[in-house]
């Protein structure tokens, strides 16, 4: 038992911070089961993980309703989660449980973080920051695949950033990243495009002095990543003939990006169930008996890989009737990125059976919560330049460069969706990392003056 503790934890700050977790999240966990709307499974998203892993036990494939044929909305390794740990249990409690225990470790993987890329008390407060979010806090209890993803996106975003810092890495950090990362594209596949990315920096961070060693390592990191993910893409070619992880390029864009397109193009106007009509004509979709053809086309025809193409034509006219409006939506969108809070729509949901003030959510939580984000991003803004000037080596100036690339990234791709800091939440550990050691240097500069 030691010697797993030993493994688990490195020094009592870590224990510190997983017990802390621990205590946080039983709160939530409580609040959950007991007063929010919805318990474990408020989420559309949660019904059908729990149906995929149902469907999984029961009919022996991914299906999102027997009737149905198999799906490629969802990456197979949360479902499988779920399966295995239900089997056992029979019981959504004791999984959501089991969960939160991760969500606890993986608060520990930040501190880490913190401390490969700043020092122990800009990790220790940008991990405590981390921990009480809001929207980690109520995914952690809720049947969503975020907790497991976050658990091996943070255990890959560790190890790429010690090898990169390391003069002559361990290759067991390439090997780490690279299962870590396939297992990570496994839960939830849109980190996909970071992986080469970065294998790149692999190399250059190696070109002068170990080139050879740069190239096999990045050679290794996409390898390990391929082979993991192979057997879901190999199943999908096979069952829909399409090497894709995931039937969701689609469906994205038609019920998120061109909604809002549209809303803005045309204000006033709610285009959502007209777009839901038009495909089930066009489609000639007709779903489940038990639904209307348009409840059955959202529910599930959507996100059937053979409509796809339909939606991703569809939504390309749309949208190309304006490009500069879009072009401007999504910078704009991009901005709230690092504004957005959850914390009015969490706690509301969260608190739901007991009498509250919807003053306390709306306005207090709602402004107060992009209040505090919007003072984050000024911080962390700030602990770029400070990190910039006090770090001055290849590595560390690619180390930054990744960081802001994939922040770029994640609010790229959360730019049209009206859920932004489920989105962010790959990155907010790096956001609040990033901000104390800005707000460290600012105490720093007040305190010399």
């Amino acid at each position: 038992m030691k010697k797993i503790l030993n493994f688990l934890f490195k020094s009592k700050r870590e224990i510190s911070i997983f017990a802390l977790a621990c205590l946080v999240q039983v709160v939530v966990f409580i609040l959950t089961a007991t007063t929010a709307s919805g318990g474990f499974l408020w989420t559309s998203d949660a019904e059908l993980y729990f149906d995929l892993a149902r469907n999984l036990l029961e009919h022996k494939g991914f299906y999102m309703h027997p009737d149905l044929a198999p799906q490629t909305l969802r990456t197979p390794l949360y479902p499988m989660f779920v399966a295995g740990l239900y089997a056992v249990t029979k019981s959504v409690a004791v999984i959501v449980f089991i969960q939160n225990i991760i969500a606890a470790y993986v608060l520990v993987l930040v501190y880490r973080i913190g401390t490969a890329l700043f020092n122990t008390t800009a990790a220790w407060w940008g991990t405590i920051l981390f921990l009480f979010e809001s929207r980690r806090l109520t995914n952690a209890s809720q049947l969503m695949s975020e907790t497991l993803f976050m658990f091996f996106f943070m255990t890959a975003l560790l190890a790429f950033f010690r090898y990169m810092k390391d003069d002559k890495p361990d290759i067991r950090y390439v090997a780490v990243m690279g299962i870590a990362s396939g297992l990570a594209v496994l839960t939830r596949p849109f980190i996909l495009p970071l992986i080469p990315l970065c294998a790149l920096l692999f190399v250059i961070v190696r070109w002068r002095k170990h080139r050879t060693m740069g190239i096999k390592n990045a050679a290794l990191l996409i390898t390990l990543t391929v082979i993991i993910v192979a057997p879901w893409s190999v199943r999908n070619y096979k069952v829909h003939d399409t090497f894709s992880l995931a039937s969701t390029g689609g469906a994205n864009a038609y019920i998120t990006a061109v909604p809002r397109f549209l809303e803005y193009k045309t204000p006033g106007k709610e285009p959502y169930e007209e777009l839901v009509s038009k495909a089930v004509t066009d489609l000639s979709y007709t779903g489940l008996t038990d639904l209307t053809p348009e409840q059955s086309f959202v529910r599930f025809g959507i996100f059937d890989i053979e409509n796809q193409s339909y939606l991703l034509k569809e939504s390309k006219e749309i949208i190309s009737q304006d490009y500069p409006l879009f072009a401007r939506i999504v910078v704009q969108k991009m901005g709230v990125f690092f504004i957005e809070s959850s914390a009015s729509r969490s706690y509301s949901i969260l608190l739901h059976d007991i009498s509250l003030p919807s003053q306390i959510f709306f306005p207090f939580l709602y402004f107060g919560g992009r209040l505090w984000w919007a003072l984050m991003a000024v911080a962390m803004a700030w602990g770029w330049c400070v990190y910039a000037k006090n770090h001055r080596t290849l590595a560390h100036r690619l180390i930054l460069l990744a960081i802001i690339g994939m922040m770029t990234y994640f609010a790229l791709i959360s730019s049209m969706n009206k859920d932004t800091p489920r989105l962010r939440l790959p990155v907010t550990p790096l956001i609040t990392l990033c901000a104390v050691y800005g707000i460290m240097d600012i105490k720093k500069r007040i305190i010399h003056d």
